[in-house]
């Protein structure tokens, strides 16, 4: 069990936490000029992507079999870019 979380934040001007339930470490690693994030979050077990926008978090995994999901970019279009293994 970890002893330290990580809890990403939303910008740019005001940070605001970004706290995702049963979360041990969020990251925000894109932001487009809607406002949509997208970022990853890990649990005890596995990664997965998200995706933040007005305030709801949608939760990306893998296909199939596979379980880790990271989402790397959002385009202004709201088009995702990731891997998953």
């Amino acid at each position: 069990m970890p002893t330290e979380l990580s809890i990403g934040f939303v910008g740019p001007q005001n940070l605001h936490p970004l706290d995702i339930p049963s979360s041990t470490f969020t990251q925000i690693s894109g932001i487009n000029d809607a406002g949509q994030s997208v970022g990853i979050s890990t649990d005890d077990m596995q990664r997965h992507g998200f995706l933040l926008h007005n305030g709801v978090i949608a939760i990306r995994r893998g296909p199939g079999v596979f379980q880790d999901a990271c989402a790397l970019d959002i385009d202004d279009h709201g088009q995702i870019v990731g891997s998953y293994f």
